[in-house]
């Protein structure tokens, strides 16, 4: 599996969990929790394919990327992410908890498809 297989598979299964996911908690708890789960999964995806991105630029460059660059722009990501859930919650547009879980889609995504792509390759 290539890793732009194994990332659209992240992404396509993150979206589609955050969108079952979301129909039950929006009954539950309203919603601001159903559009939580969604924002933060929409999120997590957003950061995963930037990160995605970057890692195939800096093994494609034949120079490298600086450890220090490489340093400042996950920084500015992970700060972008940090301000957008800030205004998430700032404005109440979502449930904490539920935004919370929305941002935790995208690792359970991750493993899944890892252990899907180890016992392929066993």
């Amino acid at each position: 599996m290539s890793v732009s297989s194994f990332s659209i598979r992240v992404m396509r299964d993150t979206c589609v969990a955050a969108t079952v996911l979301s129909l039950p908690v929006a009954w539950l708890a309203g919603g601001p929790g159903g559009l939580g789960v969604l924002a933060g999964a929409l999120l997590a995806v957003g950061n995963f394919l930037w990160l995605v991105r970057r890692a195939s630029l800096a093994g494609q460059e034949s120079g490298g990327t600086s450890a220090g660059a490489w340093a400042v722009a996950s920084g500015a990501r992970l700060l972008g992410l940090g301000l957008a859930c800030a205004v998430l919650l700032k404005l109440t547009l979502v449930h904490p908890v539920a935004l919370l879980g929305g941002l935790t889609v995208l690792p359970c995504a991750v493993i899944l498809q890892g252990l899907r792509s180890a016992g392929k390759d066993a």
